[in-house]
């Protein structure tokens, strides 16, 4: 990376790792009383603030600083998120 700013020029490094986050969808109960079930499976603590979980119609924003530690599972309810889990056939979105 370089930099020209009022004559003076800047030229740097920098290193970038990529870590697999680990999360995944892994239980879904539809109906009235339905949730949805994150686990985190990679060895770090993830952060899942601001990000989406929708039905197609409705989608819920999850809190800031909502973080899933390694190794466990995170779970929203219809009661918490106002959002119906729909039956077998149909799609969560997570983004």
């Amino acid at each position: 990376m370089s930099a020209i700013w009022g004559g003076v020029s800047l030229a740097g490094r920098a290193n970038v790792a990529v870590i697999a986050n680990g999360l995944a969808i892994s239980e879904v109960k539809p109906g009235d009383a339905g949730w949805v079930e994150l686990s985190n499976a990679s060895a770090y603590d993830l952060d899942i603030s601001g990000w989406g979980i929708g039905n197609g119609a409705m989608i819920y924003s999850v809190p800031a600083h909502t973080q899933i530690r390694r190794g466990k599972r995170w779970v929203l309810s219809r009661e918490a998120s106002g959002i119906a889990f729909p039956a077998s056939g149909s799609a969560i979105l997570m983004y």
